[in-house]
């Protein structure tokens, strides 16, 4: 199977888009967080698996989502507010998606090659690996928890074994899940294809784009 070419792009030059339009969300009007939505929306569909994990996610926030509305309705809070706050919740899931399951670990490492024997660098690296594989467990139990007890019907006052499961499978695989951090650090680093490739062309086209929009 051939890798996206999402996950070919220059780790940098992909964090600094990121930052780019994390800085968007928070100056620019809702009616342009929008057609930035729409167009990211068909970046994705170049790698559909990312526009499916971004419906996905959507999905699993649909609860809070709902709660926020019926408060927002409670508290009388104006309804053009509440549509802003969405798109642009919506919007930074969507770099988040983006940039966390598009981002290959042979590919940041070979990026930030240079750093390696920076301490402060390792130690970062380290913790955002933790942090990165930690999540992903979490989630897997969690949804593995809530299969299960929808399975022998859900209760909300059970809550709290699910939690209590979920914590106690984690310390179990916290092993492991050192010796996966590790692997990932101390794996030989793979050549990459150079800056000037066909991913970062596709990644300055984003920028691009996301300028235009922007100043629209």
């Amino acid at each position: 199977m051939n890798e996206s070419i999402f996950k070919k792009q220059n780790i940098i030059y992909k964090f600094t888009f990121i930052s780019l339009g994390i800085f968007y969300a928070f100056v620019l009007k809702p009616d342009i967080i929008f057609l930035l939505i729409i167009l990211n929306i068909l970046i994705l569909l170049i790698d559909s698996k990312l526009l499916i994990s971004w419906l996905d996610t959507l999905k699993k926030l649909s609860f809070f989502i709902l709660s926020y509305l019926v408060f927002s309705t409670i508290f009388d809070i104006d309804f053009l507010t509440q549509v802003g706050f969405l798109l642009k919740l919506g919007y930074l899931l969507q770099l988040s998606v983006f940039f966390t399951k598009s981002s290959s670990i042979n590919c940041i490492m070979y990026d930030l090659r240079y750093f390696r024997n920076n301490s402060i660098f390792n130690q970062t690296l380290y913790f955002l690996l933790a942090l990165n594989y930690s999540l992903y467990m979490f989630s897997d139990l969690w949804n593995k928890e809530i299969k299960k007890h929808k399975e022998q019907g859900f209760k909300w006052n059970n809550m709290i074994y699910i939690f209590e499961n979920i914590i106690n499978a984690g310390a179990e695989k916290a092993s492991t899940l050192k010796v996966l951090i590790n692997k990932a650090i101390r794996k030989d680093i793979e050549p990459q294809d150079s800056f000037f490739s066909m991913a970062n062309l596709l990644l300055t086209y984003q920028i691009t784009a996301y300028v235009l929009i922007a100043s629209l």
